[in-house]
């Protein structure tokens, strides 16, 4: 959960704890795809998960911009940079 001081964001995040061992890693979250604006990739995302995530958002024809956050080291936060696909 977010601290309310971020609730500027209006930012939605989407997680799942598996407490069962299992060979999958992928589970099935539902929601309003038209609700989706944005994907931000964390600093070390692979390139594959990034083009095969970009893929399948597209596939969803609707506009979403993606986002790939660069580390600014002397200051201590995250930037994020819009990526051209």
């Amino acid at each position: 959960m977010k601290s309310i001081d971020w609730d500027y964001e209006q930012e939605w995040r989407v997680l799942a704890k598996e407490t069962s061992a299992r060979a999958d890693l992928f589970s099935y979250r539902p929601f309003d795809h038209t609700e989706l604006v944005a994907i931000y990739f964390g600093c070390r995302t692979s390139e594959q998960a990034k083009d095969e995530i970009i893929a399948a958002a597209r596939g969803l024809e609707i506009p979403i911009s993606f986002l790939k956050m660069r580390d600014e080291r002397i200051r201590f936060e995250l930037t994020p940079m819009p990526i051209e696909v």
